[in-house]
């Protein structure tokens, strides 16, 4: 399997083997680089072999999931991004976790034409369980196959009924027949319980008094 990874000005393609290094690099090992080769000044290959003791599904290649019909934040090539293939309650990551007023977020995915059918409908676990409502609309809810020039939409939508002091966790599957399902985690924060209202107290009376009801000093007798 070779997947790319996109370093402006550099390309990195790596060639990753299921076992041990053909060359015999490494031996022992629960995983090493076999070889490096610049194929050019802008390009490198690095072969990885790692250890492969139950053979599954193979990575299913050339779909890509993003915030934008022709970006891949979140699945690059078949192979979930770092950030998103496990939960992360950083606040201060404005990536990965989406912020308080968002309601809704919107998803592009995109795969290789002749493939595309073998592309199933998303499901969503959230964890827990219950404060946070999700659900999922757009073409590819509705089983769309997402290719290049036609992009399927997923949209998520969810709704904090419960408040909590950690982020909700949003799991997506997306099921890829005869392939390793696409999966990627995004956190959700909920909004902070307001502080209650200072209780009303009622502004002091500066009034003047009604007119034949002034006070006068007492005269003192001499």
């Amino acid at each position: 399997m070779v997947t790319q990874w996109p370093l402006l000005p550099f390309t990195l393609n790596f060639r990753i083997i299921c076992g041990k290094c053909l060359n015999g690099q490494c031996k022992g090992c629960p995983g090493c680089i076999c070889n490096v080769t610049n194929e050019s000044n802008y390009r490198v290959l690095v072969d990885l072999a790692i250890p492969c003791d139950r053979l599954g599904p193979p990575v299913f290649q050339g779909i890509t999931v993003g915030f934008h019909p022709r970006s891949w934040e979140l699945v690059y090539n078949g192979m979930t991004q770092i950030g998103f293939e496990k939960p992360h309650h950083d606040f201060r990551s404005g990536l990965l976790l989406f912020h308080i007023g968002q309601t809704q977020v919107v998803l592009f995915m995109t795969a290789v034409a002749s493939l595309s059918s073998l592309v199933q409908k998303p499901s969503l676990k959230v964890l827990p369980d219950k404060g946070l409502e999700v659900g999922l609309s757009g073409s590819a809810a509705k089983g769309k196959p997402p290719i290049m020039l036609s992009p399927s939409m997923l949209i998520v939508d969810w709704r904090c009924e419960v408040v909590r002091n950690t982020p909700y966790e949003v799991n997506i599957t997306i099921p890829v027949e005869g392939y390793e399902p696409i999966e990627f985690v995004k956190t959700r924060a909920t909004p902070d319980i307001p502080p209650a209202p200072p209780l009303a107290v009622p502004p002091p009376d500066i009034s003047p008094p009604p007119v034949g009801q002034i006070s006068r000093p007492s005269s003192q007798p001499k």
